[in-house]
């Protein structure tokens, strides 16, 4: 199995979101193994008290129906097998039933305006679609996810982190508090469900409404599936082999015996869990939670610099500028590894207002070279983007970046270098401009790649009841990702 990264709920202006539909592929081509863009498509009981917002909404779905041949036309023409897999899907909104994204197996699409969520059921399983349920931790009756009609055939998969945040845990470092319906509920937690005894796979997406997929710390989903196809994919979906994160591409692989994370085990058979992770820097712990609560927990491991030629990974960092200035900066960038080899660019770009028409991509040229273009602005989700570096190499490995900035009718450069035994003590910064609020571009600290991963072995032997088992991995950077659960509870066996 292979881990492919994901965002499958993501929103453009078709619909009531901004940049283009041609744009949100470019984008997602460029940085993810599967995409779905997913237009907002109907919402049949909107608040009765506003008015002016229920009519804005209806005009919308329309045009988002006649649009919609678009959408299906649009995933066919960019599904790559084996290089990008992509799939036709919408957005269902209810206040009443809570939120879902409609989510097609293969070439054929159709938007159902369902009035109610029966309806919508019985659409997607004549559809032979999946049904994967959003920001379920809002209060049940204004948006958040009735749960005890939650169909584990149609909706295997639980959206439980996007741009909304966190409906995974009540008190979390990601609150729900950007939007207007309120924060999260205890009880509408996805753990707290779990506890209660409720089946399902996570998935995260980044929910983005300026076209951006995959935009950093929003939300994505990891897919262990035996190869990049729509088939595969989609099989993975629906026998919960997913795992969420909520910015870095956190891998975590967990099994027990022959059941790996989704799976459900025999329910007496031993509890012993083999888990790995592998991390896009620093862990702070790696832990097992027994039914949403702690059962076992790991410290992140602090390798000391290391002295011998292996992996490496770093992040290259840029953007900052003037404090509350709404300036944007045009970034060329050009990075140059010497006596080593470059193996992976991982982006952690973002979007927002000022760039719904700009494009941030990276382009590898092996063994050793990488350019990237990209656009930051205070006015993004996030003032600054950046890239994961994974090399190899050794202490005397060389990275030499050479780094164009423009904008607002000033521009400069900034070229440096510095030694992996050099980042391995500290970050390393340069400014393309002059003035004290110069944007700014930074090398940032290296690690061991072998040495920052996690491996450990745990047994429960004193739990004979049926529970559901999440790992979840912390990185010092706050970044996170949670396993979907492996489940013991004797009513079934296997995936």
């Amino acid at each position: 199995m292979r881990i492919f990264w994901a965002d499958l709920h993501n929103h453009n202006d078709v619909g009531y979101g901004k940049g283009s539909l041609e744009r949100s592929y470019a984008l997602a081509e460029n940085t993810l193994d599967v995409y779905a863009f997913t237009p907002h498509g109907f919402w049949p009981d909107p608040p009765e008290s506003d008015a002016r917002m229920a009519t804005y909404h209806l005009e919308q779905f329309d045009r988002v129906r006649r649009l919609f041949p678009r959408v299906v036309e649009a995933a066919n023409a960019h599904y790559r097998p084996g290089r990008f897999v992509t799939f036709a899907a919408y957005e269902w909104h209810s206040t009443t039933w809570g939120d879902y994204v409609a989510l097609f197996p293969g070439a054929e699409g159709e938007l159902c305006q369902a009035r109610d969520l029966g309806e919508l059921k019985r659409f997607a399983r004549a559809a032979g679609a999946l049904l994967i349920p959003h920001h379920v931790g809002y209060r049940e009756g204004w948006r958040g996810l009735r749960w005890e009609e939650l169909d584990p055939a149609l909706s295997p998969v639980v959206e439980v982190f996007s741009e909304h945040g966190n409906s995974l845990e009540r008190d979390a470092l990601h609150p729900m508090i950007l939007h207007s319906m309120g924060g999260v509920c205890a009880t509408q937690t996805a753990m707290e469900q779990l506890r209660r005894g409720r089946r399902f796979g996570f998935t995260a997406g980044t929910d983005d409404h300026y076209g951006y997929p995959a935009c950093y710390e929003e939300g994505l989903t990891g897919i262990a599936a035996e190869e990049l196809t729509r088939e595969a994919v989609f099989d993975a979906l629906r026998r919960r082999h997913t795992l969420a994160a909520t910015g870095d591409r956190i891998e975590i692989e967990a099994s027990c015996g022959s059941a790996a994370a989704g799976d459900v085990a025999e329910a007496g058979a031993p509890r012993r869990f083999e888990i790995a992770v592998r991390p896009a820097g620093p862990l702070e712990y790696v832990q097992v939670l027994r039914n949403g609560e702690p059962a076992a927990m790991w410290p992140g491991p602090t390798p000391p610099p290391s002295s011998r030629r292996g992996e490496f990974v770093t992040r290259l960092e840029w953007g900052w500028g003037r404090l509350g200035n709404p300036e944007g900066m045009a970034w060329h960038i050009e990075l140059t590894v010497e006596e080593g080899e470059l193996l992976r660019v991982t982006p952690c770009f973002c979007g927002g207002e000022p760039s719904i028409e700009r494009m941030n991509r990276v382009w590898i040229t092996p063994p050793c070279r990488a350019r990237i273009e990209s656009f930051t602005s205070r006015q993004n989700t996030r003032p600054t983007h950046g890239a994961v570096l994974r090399l190899r190499g050794s202490p005397a490995t060389r990275l030499r970046v050479r780094a164009k900035a423009t904008g607002e009718g000033e521009g400069g450069e900034a070229v440096f270098a510095a030694s992996l035994a050099v980042l391995a003590q500290d970050d390393v910064w340069e400014m393309p401009l002059e003035r004290f609020s110069s944007p700014r571009i930074c090398l940032a600290r290296a690690w061991d790649a072998e040495g920052i991963s996690f491996r450990g072995q745990w047994e429960d032997a004193a739990c004979t009841r049926a529970a559901a088992y999440v790992v979840k991995a912390q990185q010092r950077n706050g970044q996170c990702a949670w396993s979907s659960p492996i489940f013991f509870d004797g009513k079934e066996a296997g995936p």
